[in-house]
């Protein structure tokens, strides 16, 4: 993030490729219960958020978020030095077991929380996921079960890792926050309380393919039609009229969000913009197919890295 505020450009787009690199790091913090990392982020986001807005942008408008760039600098020496204690403390006790049988260290610096979770070297996908998940439908009032299926098998490189990461916990955060019912709501359909969810990842020649499937409420068309018309996107006859097929690319528009309010998991509009920018990156497509009440499918295919 230090290289984009150093390089010349534009500002407004200096605000926004900061937005996704914070929002990257909230999402992976997030996922591996780094709970003050994601407090930072937020604080990140928000302030990146009222610069993107300004008609007009000056270098001095970047000066909160550097501080608040430079407290996660700082709380990621902090980490950094404290998994260098637990190794020599391993070593110290001489048994080959220890790095894996310590999932987490708790602290506490500048009465933050800090969590210090395993290296993605070693990731274990089922957990990162699934873990991740239970958080977003604790915080949502809901109950899921993730499926995982194909990243267990293919090799990847750190940049493909990075990429299903973060493309991942978008994914899942959007299933869980938009399409996955309360599970009382749930019960009324007839359907079980707990949401199944399944993430896919499977290779076809020199692409690969990413999918996530949920058995939630689809995607809310007449909400996505009143959006597109709140933000002028089109006039309420286009809206009326456009396929639904078009009318889920406006999924993926900056600032588009179905959700009633804004929380930690959804309202800001930005998850699956940033998601379609990703995919974009390494010459992506992504197709979506909803059945009202019964599911919601996202699938992207993508060059292998």
């Amino acid at each position: 993030m230090n290289e984009i505020l150093r390089v010349e450009g534009q500002l407004h787009n200096k605000a926004q490729a900061l937005f996704r690199k914070m929002h990257s790091l909230k999402g992976e913090a997030s996922a591996i219960k780094m709970g003050s990392f994601v407090h930072l982020a937020e604080q990140g986001e928000e302030n990146l958020v009222l610069i993107r807005n300004q008609s007009t942008v000056s270098g001095q408008d970047f000066l909160g978020f550097t501080i608040i760039l430079n407290d996660i600098l700082d709380l990621n020496q902090f980490v950094e030095k404290l998994l260098q204690r637990i190794s020599r403390v391993a070593k110290e006790i001489d048994k080959d077991d220890v790095g894996q049988s310590v999932q987490s260290v708790m602290t506490q610096t500048d009465d933050k929380s800090v969590t210090v979770a395993p290296s993605s070297h070693s990731l274990d996908w089922q957990s990162y996921f699934g873990d991740y998940a239970q958080q977003i439908a604790e915080r949502q009032g809901k109950k899921v079960k993730v499926n995982l299926t194909g990243f267990e098998d293919i090799q990847m490189t750190d940049k493909l890792k990075k990429f299903c990461q973060d493309v991942g916990i978008q994914l899942l955060k959007n299933a869980i926050a938009h399409g996955i019912e309360r599970p009382e709501q749930r019960i009324l359909v007839g359907k079980s309380e707990v949401g199944q969810i399944t993430l896919m990842l499977l290779k076809y020649g020199n692409q690969l393919r990413m999918s996530i499937i949920d058995d939630g409420a689809g995607v809310d068309l007449q909400k996505l039609r009143q959006k597109a018309i709140e933000m002028n996107l089109m006039s309420a006859e286009q809206a009326s009229s456009l396929p639904d097929s078009r009318l889920y690319a406006i999924m993926f528009r900056s600032g588009v969000s179905t959700a009633n309010g804004v929380d930690e998991d959804s309202g800001r509009g930005v998850g699956m913009d940033i998601v379609r920018e990703w995919v974009k990156e390494v010459n992506g497509k992504i197709n979506v197919e909803s059945q009202p009440g019964l599911n919601t499918k996202i699938v992207i295919n993508f060059d292998a890295q």
